[in-house]
């Protein structure tokens, strides 16, 4: 027999999960809303995925500082290696 599920805005979903509440048989509800990665976090912990496109990574908040620069003896030793990609469009192709 199959469980019904209720479903729950994922903020609230959250609440619950913080307060440790009982979140069993409820699914979260996401409105194209970006999901901090933190909170995508505490909801994957409990088995509530994530739309990975809604995961906000705050990339702004990262210090790159450590990381060092790419040198030509980089690319010449094989340890960087440019991928190339391309891409065609095929839209005619698909209409003709």
């Amino acid at each position: 027999m199959k469980k019904w599920k209720i479903k729950i805005y994922w903020k609230d979903l959250l609440k619950k999960i913080e307060n440790a509440e009982n979140i069993e048989g409820k699914e979260a509800i996401f409105d194209s809303e970006k999901v901090l990665w933190k909170d995508a976090l505490i909801l994957g912990k409990k088995g509530i995925e994530v739309p990975e496109e809604l995961i906000e990574y705050g990339d702004e908040n990262i210090d790159y500082t450590d990381i060092p620069p790419i040198t030509d003896e980089d690319i010449a030793s094989g340890k960087i290696k440019w991928i190339h990609k391309a891409e065609v469009p095929i839209r005619k192709e698909i209409e003709d």
